[in-house]
């Protein structure tokens, strides 16, 4: 986890980035140093630390793990794009189009794994379920409408400091302990934003 989150959330910002500079966005001097910082500031957020494996020794990952990550944090990032390039008179249509594609696709992956959906979606699973996915359609329409207002790159750059939320939350519900470098990044987080909202 301290490997693939930082590398997938990091992927998931620097792509929108790119793409929103090739396609023609010059966002201001304080807000490409914002968005160069907001990128440190998800390294040292979602670093969690060296993990011990079961035999003491450090765990390493593996090429085929950082790949895994970097092709996780693309698709995100080419989503986030493909939202970008949606007609502003779209309105929400292409959030309903990308969760008709989805969830298909989802049963169909769980189905070819062996898995059964109907333990997912019964009793408690249900409602983490539909909180779950409740929460995330109304991110990605807070995301929708940023971008209705403001430069891929930008928006990509604050939406990519997500995880200090995620990282506030372990702390204050599940009693998780933050380390040094989460809190340094939240601190950089806030310089981030700062400088990109200026």
């Amino acid at each position: 986890m301290s490997v693939v989150a930082p590398v997938a959330a990091l992927t998931a910002s620097v792509v929108p980035i790119l793409g929103g500079i090739a396609t023609g966005e010059r966002p201001g001097a304080a807000a490409v140093v914002g968005i160069a910082v907001a990128l440190v500031a998800v390294v040292l957020i979602t670093r969690e630390g060296d993990q011990v494996a079961v035999d003491g020794t450090r765990a390493r990952a593996g090429l085929e793990v950082v790949a895994t990550a970097l092709a996780a944090g693309s698709l995100f990032g080419l989503f986030f794009v493909c939202l970008h390039h949606t007609g502003d008179d779209a309105g929400l249509y292409p959030l309903v189009g990308a969760r008709l594609a989805s969830v298909p696709f989802l049963a169909a992956l769980i189905a070819a794994r062996g898995g059964d959906l109907r333990e997912a979606v019964t009793g408690r699973g249900l409602l983490v379920v539909a909180v779950s996915g409740v929460l995330d359609m109304m991110a990605n329409i807070l995301y929708l409408v940023a971008l209705r207002h403001g430069m891929l790159a930008v928006v990509s750059a604050v939406t990519g400091l997500y995880p200090a939320a995620t990282v506030v939350l372990a702390q204050t519900v599940l009693d998780e302990r933050m380390r040094r470098t989460q809190v340094a990044g939240l601190a950089v987080a806030a310089v981030a934003a700062t400088l990109v909202a200026v």
